[in-house]
C-alpha cells in the first residue's frame, strides 16, 4: 500500500552556509504539504547539531569527515571512515524508505547522497555557491536536478540537471523589512562573520571605530563577533570613540539586524551573499581567502558585478581602509541607493519555494 505521506531527507551539516539552506527547503515542503516528513542529517561537529533540534526535525548523525585539504594521515583516516558512514546511511535509508534525499553540500552530504544513488532513491543536490564545492562536484551525476544559485556554477553540471533558483533562505530573511535607520534617524552598520565569526573583520573593525567616532553622531553599528571572539573589548572600542554600538557573539534573529542596516561588513558565504541580495542591503565584502576553490571571491564578485557591493581583500581589510570605505559610503547616501537596487536585482527571495516545489514534482513523478 502507497503512504499517504511523503519523506525527505536533508543532508545538511557543518556551517550554517549549508544548515539554513537545508532549514528554508524543509520548511516551504512543509508549507507545500504539512504532512510531508522530514528529516536532517549531518555530523555530530556540525552546526546542525544546535539548531535542526529546535525545529523539531529528527537529525541523524554520521560519522564523515572532509577529505579536500587534509595531510596525508587525516586523508587516509576520512577515507578509511568514509565506507563506514555509507554502510550506516544504507542501513538508514532502507529502514526509512524516503521519497527523496536533497544533499546541500559538504562532507556531511557525501555518505547520504552515495547510498541513494545504491538504493536508487531520487535524489537532488543544492550548490549555493558561485563555485561549487567538491562533494556537489562530484555526486552531481547521481541527482535527477541541481539548483544553482549562480549562473556560473551552471557549467559543472550537465545541462539539463542544472537549474538557475538563487539560493535557498529562511522566510524570515526574504520578508525582512528595511527602514528602522529612517525612523530613528540614524545610519546603522552591520558587521557580522558568518556563524563563526571572523577574526579579521573583529580586529579591523576594533581598530576603525577611532576614525568612525569622528563621524558617528548620527551613526551605530550592529556587531556579531562570533562565539570564539570576546564582544566587551570589541565594544568597548566602540564605546571609547563615542559610537553607539550593540555586540553580541551570534544573533539568531539575523534578520531584524538586515532591517535595521544601512551598510553590511561581511565574509562572503554563499548563505550571505544571497541574502544580502533578496533584501536589498549595499555590503562591504571581505572573502574569507582559505575558503575551497576561493569560492568566496567567485560570491563577492556576483554582487560587485550587479554594483551593489565592494570587495575589500582580507589582506587589505585594516582599520584605516574599512573606515575610510564606510564613511565613504555612508557620506554618499544615493550611491547606498544605487548599491541596494543593485543587490535585489541579483536576489532571488522565492528560491527555498521554487525548490521545494520542484521536489514535489520529483517525488510525484517517480512515485
Amino acid at each position: 500500500m502507497a503512504r499517504s505521506s511523503k519523506k525527505v531527507f536533508i543532508a545538511a551539516g557543518g556551517t550554517g552556509g549549508h544548515v539554513f539552506p537545508g532549514i528554508a527547503v524543509a520548511r516551504e515542503l512543509m508549507r507545500i504539504d504539512p504532512s510531508v516528513e522530514i528529516k536532517f542529517a549531518g555530523t555530530p561537529r556540525g552546526l546542525e547539531t544546535e539548531i535542526v533540534p529546535g525545529f523539531g526535525w529528527p537529525l541523524i548523525l554520521f560519522g564523515s569527515h572532509s577529505i579536500k585539504d587534509k595531510g596525508g594521515a587525516g586523508k587516509v583516516a576520512a577515507l578509511v571512515r568514509l565506507p563506514f558512514s555509507v554502510l550506516h546511511a544504507i542501513a538508514v535509508l532502507i529502514s526509512d524508505r524516503p521519497d527523496l534525499v536533497v544533499g546541500i553540500g559538504g562532507y556531511a552530504a557525501a555518505p547520504l547522497i552515495f547510498a541513494a544513488w545504491l538504493l536508487r532513491i531520487p535524489i537532488v543536490l543544492v550548490e549555493p555557491n558561485a563555485i561549487p564545492g567538491m562533494t556537489n562536484r562530484k555526486l552531481g551525476r547521481m541527482a535527477k536536478r541541481i539548483f544553482v544559485a549562480f549562473d556560473e556554477a551552471k557549467g559543472y553540471f550537465a545541462k539539463d540537471k542544472a537549474v538557475l533558483t538563487g539560493a535557498p533562505i529562511r522566510t524570515e530573511v526574504a520578508e525582512a523589512v528595511r527602514g528602522d535607520g529612517e525612523a530613528s534617524g540614524l545610519r546603522t552598520l552591520f558587521v557580522f562573520g558568518g556563524s563563526q565569526g571572523a577574526r579579521t573583520l573583529n580586529l579591523a573593525m576594533k581598530s576603525a571605530a577611532g576614525e568612525l567616532g569622528n563621524i558617528g553622531k548620527g551613526m551605530r553599528v550592529i556587531h556579531q563577533t562570533g562565539r570564539s571572539a570576546d564582544p566587551a573589548e570589541i565594544s568597548g572600542a566602540y564605546s571609547d570613540a563615542g559610537l553607539k554600538a550593540e555586540v553580541m557573539p551570534f544573533c539568531d534573529r539575523i534578520w531584524d539586524c538586515y532591517g535595521k542596516a544601512d551598510l553590511v561588513v561581511a565574509r562572503a558565504g554563499a548563505n550571505t551573499v544571497a541574502e544580502l541580495a533578496a533584501v536589498g542591503i549595499p555590503s562591504i565584502l571581505v572573502p574569507y581567502p582559505h575558503a575551497a576553490d576561493d569560492h568566496q571571491r567567485a560570491n563577492a564578485m556576483a554582487l560587485v558585478r550587479a554594483g551593489a557591493a565592494r570587495l575589500v581583500d582580507d589582506s587589505e581589510c585594516t582599520g584605516e581602509r574599512m573606515a575610510r570605505e564606510i564613511a565613504d559610503l555612508f557620506g554618499n547616501p544615493s550611491r547606498l541607493q544605487e548599491m541596494a537596487r543593485g543587490a535585489k536585482s541579483v536576489g532571488h527571495p522565492d528560491a527555498a519555494r521554487t525548490i521545494a516545489k520542484e521536489c514535489m514534482d520529483i517525488m510525484k513523478t517517480d512515485h
